[in-house]
């Protein structure tokens, strides 16, 4: 399995990317804003991620948002089309279950709420979730 990590905050990036390691020992791939994800994932040659871990607010002032990138990653070609994609943020669940409502993501962690254990249900969640619409596509 690959995992994607989109995170501008590296304290939070090191974390996730250590419980990750510690629960899949996948091959993880991170990135800090969505530029350089476009670049790496969606113009490269690399394999299609099967979830994607993604801030909603990436304050890297490259002025685009996690829900941007999403749309783009689902109206893509290929099989990136159909990762798994799970959002982050800092904010309240509130403000963030209204601001998601729309995006085709299979899920959403609280910064300040993520465990490893809350993590790995998500991230098996989102790869079930990516298998069934591999095999609907």
């Amino acid at each position: 399995m690959r995992i994607v990590i989109v995170e501008d905050d590296a304290l939070q990036l090191s974390i996730i990317t250590e419980w990750v390691s510690e629960l899949f020992g996948c091959e993880i791939t991170s990135y800090d804003n969505g530029p350089s994800f476009r670049d790496g994932e969606l113009n490269g040659n690399r394999a299609a991620p099967e979830v994607i871990l993604m801030d909603f607010y990436l304050g890297n002032g490259a002025g685009e948002t996690g829900a941007d990138l999403v749309n783009v990653i689902r109206s893509t070609q290929g099989p990136i089309a159909s990762a798994g994609i799970i959002m982050t943020t800092g904010v309240s669940a509130k403000s963030l279950a209204r601001a998601t409502q729309d995006l085709a993501i299979d899920g959403f962690l609280l910064k300040d709420q993520i465990s490893r254990e809350s993590l790995g249900i998500a991230i098996r969640i989102a790869r079930r979730l990516q298998k069934e619409r591999l095999v609907y596509a």
